[in-house]
């Protein structure tokens, strides 16, 4: 029975036979590991653009502050840019997140052997990029059956 606004349910091209509402191309929802990883992604993109803003205003602007910037943002693009894709399944993308934690892990190494006691700290956002990546769930998720 459909009304004069023409809200007939039986007519919605969004309904399927089975009765579930919504286009048939909706991806799965991406599981909880994968859900806190996509968070703490993007806040590492955004520490990443007040480092280098930061940076970048306690330094004069030369050629050496320009690339220091560069070298300093370019993980935090990275974290970006994986944030937002990391709700559609895909090998490359599982691929691309455990190399993003393994570089992360370099540049803390890095940091340690530079004598920078901080670099100890900055190993926990790593491994946590690591282990929410390679849980059961999120390992099915991305690299599927």
């Amino acid at each position: 029975m459909s009304n004069d606004l023409g809200n007939d349910p039986s007519r919605d091209p969004s309904r399927d036979p089975a009765g579930a509402v919504g286009p048939a191309d909706v991806l799965p929802r991406p599981p909880a590991p994968l859900r806190v990883l996509r968070i703490l992604l993007f806040a590492v993109a955004a520490l990443t653009v007040l480092v280098v803003l930061a940076f970048l205003l306690s330094s004069p602007l030369d050629g050496a502050a320009v690339g220091g910037a560069v070298w300093t943002v370019w993980p935090g693009v990275a974290s970006f840019l994986l944030a937002a894709r990391l709700d559609r399944p895909s090998r490359r993308t599982y691929w691309l997140v455990v190399g993003l934690g393994v570089v992360y892990v370099l540049l803390a190494l890095a940091a340690v052997g530079n004598g920078d006691p901080r670099g100890l700290t900055n190993l926990a956002l790593p491994v946590a990029i690591l282990v929410l990546v390679n849980r059961r769930s999120s390992r099915g998720f991305l690299l599927g059956p």
